[in-house]
C-alpha cells in the first residue's frame, strides 16, 4: 500500500479547482439531449447488478431528458420570432430616411432602399452603405 502526499499549495487548489468549476459549468451547458441520453444509457450498462437504479431515478433523467428538449425547441423558437419581428420592424423602414451607424461605426443618413438578414440580424441598405436594424439612431 502506498501513501500520496499532498504538496499543492491551497492557492494553486483553489485556481484550479475554480478552472475546473467554470470548465465543468461549460460542458454542461454544452450537452445536447443525445449527451444526455448516451450518459443515461452508459449509466444503465455499467450500474452494479446487485443493487440496480432505482426506476424513479430513472423516470426522474427521462423527464430531465424532455425538458432539455422542449427547453431547446422553445429557445429555437423564440429565436425564430425575434428575428420575424426585427425584419418586420425593418421592413416598415423601406422608403424611410433613417440616421444610423454602419459596421465600421461612420455615420450613414439617408433612405432604405431594402433590407436584408444576416447573422439573425436585419440589415437595413441606405445609399451604398448597410446600417444594422440597433444601430438606427433616428428615423424621419
Amino acid at each position: 500500500m502506498s501513501t500520496v502526499n499532498n504538496t499543492n499549495s491551497s492557492s494553486s487548489t483553489g485556481s484550479t479547482s475554480s478552472a475546473t468549476t467554470a470548465g465543468a459549468t461549460n460542458s454542461l451547458n454544452s450537452l445536447t439531449a443525445n449527451d444526455f441520453l448516451n450518459l443515461m444509457i452508459t449509466e444503465l450498462k455499467n450500474q452494479d447488478p446487485l443493487n440496480p437504479t432505482d426506476e424513479s431515478q430513472i423516470m426522474a433523467q427521462t423527464a430531465s431528458l424532455s425538458q432539455i428538449t422542449a427547453s431547446n425547441q422553445l429557445t429555437s423558437t423564440l429565436d425564430s420570432m425575434q428575428i420575424g419581428q426585427n425584419l418586420q420592424g425593418a421592413a416598415s423602414l423601406i422608403g424611410a430616411s433613417i440616421t444610423g451607424l454602419d459596421a465600421k461605426g461612420n455615420s450613414v443618413s439617408g433612405t432604405v432602399s431594402s433590407v436584408t438578414v444576416s447573422g439573425g440580424e436585419a440589415q437595413l441598405q441606405v445609399g451604398s452603405s448597410t446600417v444594422s436594424l440597433s444601430n438606427v439612431e433616428t428615423i424621419q
